[in-house]
Order: structure tokens, then C-alpha cells, then sequence
């Protein structure tokens, strides 16, 4: 049963302070009016009113020994009764006829004997096909119920129609991907679950431990374990039109699941639950492959970034001395009006040793790449 505290389901207090009983559980007059009107004696009275002021508050009728003691006593002392008036029904005909006689005041309907458990049953059934969860499957019953201005029923009987929708969709699924899966791939699925003499462990371990993180050194193992992974096929048609919140639903079971438990297991679902775990492997090993390579591209471009700039350091600074060598030749040719001489020094200046080809091939590679900046 799904846990009453994960669920929506409307808990009486264990303890109600004097501003939560004023606030919830006070009667107004247009109550009070109706109550004198309904009820035959004190006692019923009192009785009547804890009944309608809880039933405002929580949607259903609980067994009155399990209101807590505070309600009654505001109550009557709203009522302006004694505190010798106790709550009590010698009568459960009575009893049952203030119930009814509350849903009339109130405009709520009945859930049992009614149209309420068909159309809960039909709600939990649709919830299921996206929720996985009992108490989410409840909670959307326990909305539907009170805007449909129906009471409550007994919690056991929402957590039994969530029960029932989520196993009877469980094994709807399990029989449709068992019926799409080749039989190939139900070999292969069988084999990993098989051990030998010469291993202690089955394949089916190796599938659940996580892909290896996404670093140069594990390329080639990550590689090949997608590889390994593909082998299974077309998953994305196994599982065509199944919400992937199921997929990740079954994929946790088959991953905390151990071979024993699988192989208790029923055939579909078995069958079931380790493809969603070898799609969802799929799907985290893609992923570190993808992150693997966009890490490369960073690294190679981050490189590259590197060089450029060393390079257009090298190039400014040949540019830089080129700059000097032609102010020089320049500071000659003011400095000597002799057009022969001039070219002597200008000469002797460009190439003290007499080899103009290293001065040629800075001004070659000055020309030959283009600067960024």
C-alpha cells in the first residue's frame, strides 16, 4: 500500500491549536440554523454538527472515536451546550441519515452505490499510462473526486484501484515489447543471464555498471561498449509510443534488480525491464560520447587559438623589423646625396656578409600570411 503521508489524502490533526479550530471548524449561523432544524435532541445535535464541520474539512466521513476530542468541544461549546452533551448515536439509522442529510446540504455526492468507483477505476487506469507511482496515481484521483463534488472513500479503495490500473498497464507493456522484440535479440537477452564454469558473474552485470567516464584513455572502451549495446537492436521501435518515464521506471527496477530476481521475474517482464536498461545505457553512453568529443573539439580549437597567436607574435615581430630595416635604408638615403654611394650603403647595411637571401625569405613569409588581429 502506498504511504498515506506521500499522498493527499486529508489526515485529521493530532493536535489543532485554538486559531485552526475558530478558522476550520467554527459554525456559521446559516449551520447553526440547519442544524436545529435537522437534528431531534442535543446529543444528535453535537453529533451533527462534528460530522459536517469535519466532513467541510477532509471530504469524508470518519469513525467518530477517531475525531479528535478539541472539535467536539468547540462544537458544542459553539453550540452552547454543557459539557454533559457527549456526540453519540444510539440509532445507526440516524446516524446514516445525518451523513445523508449532510451530502444533501452540502451538494456532495455519495462514492459508493454511485457512478464514483467506475469513473475512479477509469481515472486510475489513464493516470497510469504516464505515472508510475501509486500515491501519484491517487493524488490524481483525490482531485478528480472532489472536483467532480464526490466524497471521499476509504483510502484502501483508492490505493486498490491504483494497484489494479498500474499492474494491469505494467502487463500490457511487458506483453507488447516482448511481442515487438526479434527473437534474436530474446536470445540475447537470455545469454545475459547465463554464467559458466569460468565466470562468477553474468553479462547482465557488466550491463548495469555505468559507462566509463567520458577521457581520452576511455575511447576506445566507450566505443566499444556502445558497439555491444547496438547489438540489441532497434530499441527505439521496441518502445515506440511508451512514454520514457516508464522506460525509466522499468530501467531502475531491472538496475536494483539482481539475476535471481529477474529470473523470478515472468517472461515479459523480465524481458521487459532489461531492454529498458540497455536503452537507458544507451542513451547516458551516447551522451558521454558526445561530451567526449565536444571536450576534443574544445581541446583542438583552444590549440589552434595557441599556435595562431604565437604565430601573429612571430609575424609582428619580423614585421617590426622589417619596419627598422626600411627606416634605416631611408635614414641613408637622407644622410647621402650620392645616388652610388647611398647604394654602397644601403648594401653593405642590408647585407653586412654579403647574403640578401635571409632577408628574402622574411620578406617571403611576411607576404605569404595573412595577420589577424
Amino acid at each position: 500500500m502506498a504511504a498515506l503521508e506521500r499522498t493527499a489524502y486529508p489526515r485529521l490533526a493530532t493536535t489543532l491549536s485554538a486559531k485552526d479550530l475558530h478558522r476550520n471548524y467554527s459554525l456559521s449561523s446559516g449551520e447553526l440554523d440547519w442544524i436545529s432544524r435537522t437534528a431531534r435532541s442535543p446529543a444528535l445535535s453535537l453529533g451533527l454538527a462534528v460530522q459536517l464541520k469535519v466532513f467541510q474539512e477532509r471530504h469524508y466521513f470518519p469513525p467518530l472515536d477517531e475525531i479528535p476530542p478539541e472539535i467536539t468541544d468547540h462544537s458544542r461549546n459553539t453550540l452552547g451546550f454543557g459539557p454533559r452533551i457527549t456526540s453519540r448515536y444510539t440509532n445507526s439509522r440516524t446516524f446514516y441519515r445525518h451523513q445523508a442529510a449532510i451530502r444533501e446540504y452540502l451538494q456532495i455526492k455519495a462514492f459508493y452505490g454511485s457512478e464514483a468507483l467506475t469513473i475512479a477505476l477509469h481515472l486510475a487506469h489513464e493516470s497510469a499510462e504516464v505515472l508510475d507511482q501509486r500515491a501519484d496515481i491517487i493524488n490524481v484521483l483525490i482531485g478528480e473526486l472532489l472536483q467532480r463534488s464526490y466524497e471521499l472513500p476509504a483510502y484502501s479503495t483508492l490505493n486498490d484501484a491504483a494497484e489494479d490500473a498500474l499492474v494491469a498497464m505494467q502487463e500490457r507493456l511487458f506483453n507488447l515489447v516482448v511481442t515487438r522484440a526479434p527473437i534474436e535479440v530474446v536470445y540475447k537477452l537470455k545469454e545475459l543471464l547465463e554464467t559458466d564454469f569460468g565466470r562468477r558473474q553474468s553479462d547482465f552485470n557488466a550491463l548495469k555498471q555505468a559507462p566509463k567516464k567520458p577521457s581520452r584513455k576511455h575511447l576506445e572502451v566507450l566505443i566499444d561498449h556502445m558497439a555491444w549495446l547496438e547489438s540489441f537492436g532497434n530499441l527505439d521501435a521496441i518502445f515506440d509510443g511508451i512514454v520514457d518515464t516508464k522506460i525509466r521506471h522499468f530501467a531502475a527496477q531491472a538496475a536494483a534488480s539482481d539475476v535471481a530476481e529477474l529470473k523470478d521475474c515472468s517472461l515479459p517482464k523480465r524481458y521487459t525491464l532489461m531492454l529498458a536498461l540497455i536503452y537507458r545505457m544507451r542513451v547516458r553512453t551516447r551522451d558521454h560520447l558526445a561530451e567526449m568529443y565536444i571536450r576534443r573539439i574544445s581541446t583542438i580549437h583552444k590549440r589552434a587559438k595557441e599556435e595562431l597567436e604565437q604565430i601573429q607574435a612571430r609575424q609582428r615581430q619580423k614585421l617590426e623589423q622589417l619596419a627598422a630595416t626600411l627606416d634605416g635604408v631611408v635614414q641613408i638615403l637622407v644622410q647621402e646625396p650620392d645616388d652610388q654611394e647611398a647604394g654602397s650603403l644601403i648594401r653593405e647595411y642590408l647585407s653586412p656578409d654579403g647574403n640578401l637571401e635571409r632577408l628574402r625569405e622574411t620578406c617571403a613569409e611576411v607576404g605569404g600570411v595573412r595577420i589577424f588581429v
